[in-house]
């Protein structure tokens, strides 16, 4: 098979009066994968599109095999194109569709007989998971003549199994076709990729080794020498990288690329999240959106944390500028609700042909249809929309906002890649003509739905930065600090509960050496409100949220499990008992499976009589204690059992004192160290009169 050579250089592209890529020179050949790294805004899917034509720019040059192309004779011929978006029609079933694409019907047999294909052959596109869609399109993409493929982020959001499976894919067809590959998920980049090119700072730079990536700051520090990622770069010497589907590490080892941050329904509950689907009072805490859709994104945010660094310092950036900057958010509630309307109303397109519009306007001048005020009053909303947007996003890029805000915004720019609706939404306010009208229809109902979709969750997450921000200076929550360190580890200053109207601010530090926290203390002490505020502090900052502290310092987690308020479940006929024991064994698993943890126990075994109490909470504590990698916290009123833990070098020990004023409990809600042996049960029952009134009635 002839190998063909793919060159590009002299590419200049501007967007918002930002200068995106200068002096960009790559190659790829036949039989090579490219991988293309850089963080937000640098212009990787820009670069891409370049190539494939789709992206307008004065200046740039593209060569197959020594030979200038024009744009137009390189799509489908030379290049194909994976976008960040689905490309596949939703009306057509998979059977109908892949001819349509594969005009080769010895290769559209193929497509169809493929077995991750064969069971979905009579759907939807719109009925398969992202995975299985993302599969078909590079599948599809991979039989088209053209021998050279442009993936834009073809691992994220999809399952850990079809990220697998699409290495597998881009593997079988390596030697056929030469790839240019860029993802957020770099070990899955480094995995496949026989050379890498790092965009910074408008240009591509070439990486021999992955520590340069550390150098240049695109990971943190002691990324691959954690064990995280193994292996080398340079000369065809693919990467062994730790993928989300490949072996972990040991128990200390920094946290796996793709293994996600897991925390159950329970610690929900127990944070005052969400119960049965009810958001709880912290949501609430945060809840000051604008629209539904912010609503929404700020609950689909709260419910997905992660481990991933360069996503969260992101995220927390963003915020901390909106929090510090005093900005604002420009929208208008009700005119969100017009948009969404217009987009999923169902009436057909605006006639894009010039006699047919004008045809169609005159009639409803005469008399106006409601499916004409729909979607004439939904796109003069959406481009109203849109151009306060991108005029709200200019003003927070002239006013210096942080990297992570400055590459959505120019995400935001490029996703009108149609050039004569992008020169209607930067255009000065006026009324649209007949043909500006159908353009936008077509495109925001059409062949830019999946971009405007983006655009309008980027506003919507937009929106839930905002609120977040918002509570952020209300309750002067700190912004979390990550550390690279491969012990586990979380310091706090000032740490408070924020639902309390005058909380205690304590002080608080674990990690590695010493794992495991037994704290004591008498009732009401403070012990559970404790262990709440670590635990939210640990969660908050895996979504990348501000935290109730005055300082939050933390490494990064695979998970958080909590047991605070654990409930009977008399429908499946378990005691308190055995739930609290089914609940421990959850734990070892998740343990097990995840390897590092934060576990919150409050008040173990309180299901059973005193003397198993203390047996097993003397086992378990111990036992967890042994586990390296994880760290915790775990309450008890049962302070015996601290002599049993005095040889483990793993256990330390803090309380809540409390002390007897005038016959009246005093707390003060500060953590110290050691061991608490106040026993105030019999003090609080005699103070509430209750013994009194029991011997008056048997009187």
């Amino acid at each position: 098979m002839k190998e063909h050579l793919l060159e590009a250089d002299s590419i200049l592209v501007e967007l918002g009066g930002r200068t995106v890529l200068s002096d960009i020179y790559l190659q790829c050949r036949t039989g090579e994968v490219v991988g293309l790294l850089g963080r937000n805004g640098t212009g990787k899917s820009t670069l891409l599109k370049v190539l494939f034509g789709t992206q307008d720019t004065p200046d740039r040059s593209i060569r197959i095999d020594g030979q200038h192309r024009p744009a137009l004779s390189l799509r489908g011929r030379w290049i194909a194109y994976l976008p960040q978006h689905s490309f596949l029609p939703e009306n057509l079933s998979i059977r109908r569709m892949i001819p349509l694409y594969v005009p080769d019907r010895r290769l559209a047999r193929q497509v169809m007989a493929n077995e991750r294909v064969r069971p979905h052959l009579h759907k939807r596109s719109s009925a398969l998971s992202g995975g299985e869609l993302r599969y078909l399109e590079v599948l599809l993409l991979l039989h088209l003549p053209a021998p050279f493929v442009l993936l834009d982020e073809p691992f994220s959001g999809i399952e850990p199994l079809f990220q697998e499976r699409l290495v597998q894919l881009i593997d079988e067809y390596r030697g056929r076709k030469g790839f240019i590959i860029t993802d957020h998920l770099y070990p899955g980049i480094l995995q496949v990729s026989d050379r890498l090119l790092l965009l910074e700072e408008g240009r591509a730079v070439g990486i021999r080794h992955k520590e340069e990536l550390e150098e240049r700051g695109y990971v943190p520090k002691g990324t691959f020498c954690g064990g995280a990622v193994a292996g080398g770069v340079p000369g065809g010497d693919r990467v062994a990288a730790q993928w989300p589907f490949a072996a972990g590490g040991g128990a200390a080892s920094l946290p796996a690329p793709g293994v996600e941050f897991e925390a159950d329904r329970q610690t929900w509950k127990d944070l005052d999240l969400f119960d049965h689907g009810r958001r709880g009072p912290v949501f609430e805490l945060f809840n000051k959106v604008k629209t539904t859709g912010g609503e929404d994104m700020l609950e689909r945010l709260l419910k997905s944390p992660s481990n991933r660094r360069p996503l969260l310092e992101a995220r927390r950036d963003t915020i901390r500028w909106f929090a510090e900057n005093g900005a604002e958010l420009r929208i208008n509630r009700e005119q969100l609700k017009t948009v969404e309307h217009y987009l999923s109303c169902g009436i057909g397109l605006f006639p894009g042909v010039v006699f047919d519009a004008a045809l169609y306007t005159l009639r409803n001048l005469v008399k106006e249809s409601p499916q004409y005020y729909t979607v004439t009053h939904g796109v003069r909303q959406t481009v109203s929309l849109l151009r306060h947007l991108f005029q709200q996003a200019q003003e927070w890029m002239e006013g210096g906002g942080p990297d992570p805000l400055l590459g959505t915004v120019l995400e935001l720019i490029e996703l009108v890649f149609d050039s004569r609706v992008k020169a209607i939404l930067f255009a000065h306010e006026r009324p649209l003509t007949t043909m500006e009208l159908a353009r936008c229809d077509h495109f925001f109902r059409d062949s830019g739905k999946h971009s405007l979709r983006r655009m309008l969750d980027i506003l919507y997450e937009w929106d839930a930065y905002f609120a977040v921000a918002h509570a952020a200076r209300q309750h002067e929550f700190c912004f979390p600090l990550y550390t690279d360190s491969a012990v586990p580890a979380v310091r706090a200053q000032g740490l408070y509960h924020p639902l309390l109207t005058n909380p205690t601010p304590n002080d608080y530090q674990i990690s590695g050496e010493a794992n495991c926290c037994f704290i004591s203390g008498a009732n009401m002490a403070g012990k559970s409100t404790f262990l709440k505020s670590v635990g939210l502090a640990v969660y908050l900052s895996h979504v990348g949220f501000p935290v109730p502290a005055a300082s939050w310092e933390t490494g990064l987690f695979n998970g958080l499990i909590t047991t605070v308020n654990l409930p009977d479940n008399i429908s499946q006929g378990h005691s308190h008992f055995y739930t609290e024991v089914r609940r421990v064994r959850e734990v070892v698993l998740a343990i097990r499976r995840r390897k590092r943890m934060v576990v919150i126990f409050d008040e173990l075994f309180r299901g059973t009589n005193i003397k198993d109490a203390s047996d097993a909470s003397l086992q378990v504590i111990d036992g967890l204690a042994g586990i390296s990698g994880s760290l915790f916290l775990v309450s008890t009123h049962i302070v015996e059992i601290a002599a049993g833990l005095q040889h483990n070098p793993n256990v330390f020990f803090a309380c809540f004192e409390s002390t007897m004023e005038g016959g009246v409990p005093w707390y003060s809600y500060k953590l110290k160290s050691g061991i608490s042996n106040e026993r105030m049960g019999m003090v609080i029952l005699k103070n509430e009169g209750i013994l009194e009134m029991l011997a008056e009635m048997k009187e």
